[in-house]
């Protein structure tokens, strides 16, 4: 699947638009940090945090 719009993107605005995502997917990660951390403690969130992680990247310890 090619994305015609980014596609004619400069390199540098490639740049500024993951610059941003990566800042908008930090501000949610903490969104749900805190949300998990609220409803079931920090245990939890680490427990789930662990988890996730492991799953993702299994191989890298």
């Amino acid at each position: 699947m090619v994305n015609k719009t980014l596609e004619k993107l400069e390199r540098s605005e490639l740049i500024q638009l993951i610059e941003i995502y990566s800042k908008n997917w930090l501000a949610m990660d903490g969104v749900w940090f805190q949300s998990v951390e609220r409803k079931f403690g920090m245990p939890k969130v680490v427990e789930a945090e662990f988890r996730q992680n492991t799953i993702k990247r299994p191989f890298i310890r």
